[in-house]
């Protein structure tokens, strides 16, 4: 999402709108194409119900459509479309970004343009489930406001550079915020390499304590009826002579995860699911010295504890729901 941001052109000094904005006073309204249109409309239809993106690759958990550049980059379309969700998003921002806020600043384009300071505009965002097969993501939604439970399945490619080896991680969404979340560690930071950029660090399945060799996910299932939301996708080229598939069913009551591993040879398979919260377990743990592991992201998991018997997971968020930024993730 941050590079298609960078495409998009934040701040007018570059990308497509720069181009659309010239050309429509050089008498070119390019604006009049439904891709470009698209291309606006895409974020919102991306992102959770609080405006934050999934982070998917080195774009981290806190990625939003809150930061100003981005929500400025939304002035202009805003006069040439009057679209009531770019208005509402403007409005929003004005009165809570702190930029704005501290230099006293109104939105300049619609004040040039004679509408002046910006009112609050109307608008309920109500995105629905939706897939990307260009970049092999999928959106699973059930649920209304702050009920509403958004199910992200990451089955693209991955190649390296800025995508990480999670073909077929999720990431969760509910009670009004981020509960499962992908890409912890901020870009530029040593753990990005050593967590971000290990299969472990994301939710989902990994063999024999490596990560993930490049490869492509393949969808096989997506389809969104009144009271379900399936998707289903599959790959057998993230480790040689393993086939793993993951089917997620989603209602307005219960989220399903279903994760499939086969082959001929026996393997060690790990299903790595990561949480905000405080962590409580119903068993008989018994503490391992050291950590999980030396390589591929497990060095990197610390007090360890193991349980030869069944279990049972319960994750407290608190009764106000405490911010993101004060939520402590395990694994």
């Amino acid at each position: 999402m941050s590079y298609s941001y960078m495409t998009l052109g934040t701040g007018y000094d570059s990308g497509y709108l720069t181009v659309a904005e010239v050309a429509y006073h050089a008498g070119v309204n390019l604006y009049q194409n439904p891709k470009f249109k698209k291309f606006l409309d895409g974020p919102f239809r991306y992102c959770f119900l609080n405006l934050t993106f999934p982070a998917n690759g080195d774009c981290g958990c806190e990625a939003s459509l809150w930061v100003y550049n981005r929500t400025r980059s939304y002035e202009k379309p805003y006069l040439r479309y009057n679209d009531p969700k770019y208005g509402w998003l403007l409005s929003h921002a004005y009165h809570n970004i702190k930029p704005w806020l501290e230099r006293g600043e109104h939105c300049w384009d619609l004040l040039a343009a004679g509408k002046g300071e910006i009112k609050e505009v109307p608008f309920r965002l109500e995105p629905g489930s939706c897939n990307f097969p260009s970049v092999g993501h999928a959106m699973l939604r059930a649920g209304k406001d702050e009920d509403q439970t958004c199910i992200f399945l990451d089955y693209g490619t991955y190649k390296g550079v800025h995508t990480h080896p999670d073909v077929l991680s999720i990431e969760l969404y509910a009670l009004g915020q981020l509960l499962a979340p992908d890409g912890q560690i901020g870009y530029g930071q040593v753990p990005k390499f050593t967590w971000n950029d290990q299969t472990v660090g994301h939710s989902t399945l990994v063999v024999d304590e490596q990560s993930q060799s490049p490869n492509s996910g393949k969808l096989n299932f997506f389809s969104i009826a009144p009271k379900i939301r399936v998707v289903d996708a599959s790959t057998d080229r993230a480790y040689p002579g393993v086939a793993l598939r993951r089917t997620l069913v989603l209602t307005n009551s219960y989220l399903v995860d279903l994760f499939r591993a086969s082959s001929a040879q026996s393997h060690r398979y790990d299903w790595a699911y990561h949480n905000f919260g405080n962590l409580a377990v119903r068993a008989n743990l018994t503490p391992q010295a050291g950590n999980l592991g030396f390589a591929d992201g497990y060095q990197e998991i610390t007090q360890v504890q193991d349980s030869s018997i069944g279990w049972y997971l319960e994750c407290s968020l608190g009764s106000q729901g405490p911010a993101q930024s004060a939520l402590q993730p395990f694994f």
